[in-house]
């Protein structure tokens, strides 16, 4: 059997025998090879291809890849669930611990522009002997000290 043309290109019975599976393992090797640059002769294969019946699946994999795609949202979905509700729950405890109060004077602390250096290291070292700093304060209220707590943080 002549596989080529005089052209170059793969003849009809070539192609056919090939899509037959009646090719030995070189002939198939080297026609495989040609239609790998050869444009022309594999439009000419894959028109001969959908022809003939092509092969189905044994099973469906649609079911179980659903399957998977609907796991991996459920998943994220509960990343995104548990995410907010432990910032619900870091803010609720923010809030009812004076832990917001403090924060929100923080701003008015850092723009109060010392005059010198020696001024405001003074000033810092007198605060930080009665004051004590919020993460102090924290303490306290996670140990049930509230009358210390409602002193600091203008409580009554």
């Amino acid at each position: 059997m002549e596989r080529f043309e005089q052209n170059g290109h793969l003849t009809d019975e070539a192609l056919s025998s090939l899509v037959s599976g009646g090719l030995d393992e070189l002939s198939r090797l080297e026609v495989s090879e040609h239609l790998s640059y050869c444009d022309r002769c594999l439009d000419r294969y894959l028109a001969l291809l959908s022809k003939s019946a092509l092969e189905a699946p044994a099973h469906s994999c649609r079911e179980p890849l659903m399957l998977r795609i609907r796991r991996s949202a459920l998943r994220v979905l509960e990343s995104r669930l548990a995410t907010a509700a432990a910032a619900v729950i870091i803010v609720v405890s923010l809030w009812s611990g004076g832990g917001i109060g403090a924060l929100l004077e923080l701003p008015a602390k850092i723009t109060a522009i010392p005059t010198s250096f020696s001024e405001s290291f003074a000033e810092y070292k007198q605060e930080k002997s009665t004051a004590g700093s919020f993460f102090d304060h924290l303490g306290d209220w996670m140990n049930g000290s509230e009358n210390n707590i409602k002193t600091n943080f203008g409580g009554k």
